[in-house]
């Protein structure tokens, strides 16, 4: 079962209480310092003491235990547990996160206009004709959805953005998408979703069962 996770940013004054946590967080754990408007410092810390949280809680490792590594893609992983996968995103006010025994991507996207030029420019010959061949007011909601898509399974595969869009390509038919990757054909299972109200949700995972419910953290249970 891949299992959803949520938290939602505070507001500044109240967010500013936790900074010198935030200070000691970096340095007990060795992370980069958290730098760059305070919305980014509270999504970067929100994802970090959801992920050690999770694992605590729902998986048993003692946080004294936990030990995150990147691969050369940036995608997340546990040193010394090769059973569980996970990955994270965050977007707007919200951080989210996926976990499961397979490898697993996840991206949310709040709702905002777009340029189009951007999908002519990354997206497959296939993707394009889609898009080309919607209403006009609905066709920059669906470029959300298939980047949110594309974005969760090349998150799932690790590469991240580093493979182009383009190489592969999201099928939307009978209400379900599916990816058609030549250069992967290890079947992958999608989920996308409205997420509260001006947010876009995917999910893929190289398991079968995602799970319908998202579990919300509250922030200050997070920090305290």
């Amino acid at each position: 079962m891949v299992r959803l996770f949520a938290v939602k940013i505070i507001e500044r004054n109240e967010f500013e209480r936790y900074m010198p946590f935030i200070r000691d967080t970096v340095e007990n754990n060795n992370n980069s310092p958290l730098i760059g408007h305070y919305t980014i410092k509270q999504r970067s810390l929100l994802g970090k003491m959801m992920t050690y949280k999770i694992l605590s809680s729902e998986f048993g490792i003692n946080p004294d235990a936990i030990k995150i590594i990147t691969n050369e893609h940036n995608k997340p992983a546990l040193e010394s547990q090769s059973n569980i996968h996970f990955n994270l995103s965050h977007s707007g006010d919200w951080v989210i996160a996926a976990f499961s025994s397979k490898p697993v991507g996840i991206d949310i996207e709040k709702i905002k206009p777009v340029n189009l030029q951007i999908a002519w420019r990354f997206f497959s010959e296939n993707e394009v004709e889609f898009l080309k061949s919607l209403p006009e007011d609905i066709r920059e909601h669906w470029f959300l959805k298939l980047w949110t898509i594309k974005e969760s399974y090349l998150k799932a595969l690790g590469t991240g953005l580093s493979r182009p869009m383009r190489s592969f390509s999201v099928n939307y038919r009978n209400g379900d998408f599916q990816i058609i990757d030549t250069e992967n054909p290890t079947e992958v299972y999608l989920k996308h979703q409205n997420f509260k109200i001006n947010y876009l949700l995917s999910v893929a995972a190289f398991k079968n069962k995602i799970s319908d419910e998202i579990t919300i953290y509250e922030a200050q249970d997070l920090l305290e």
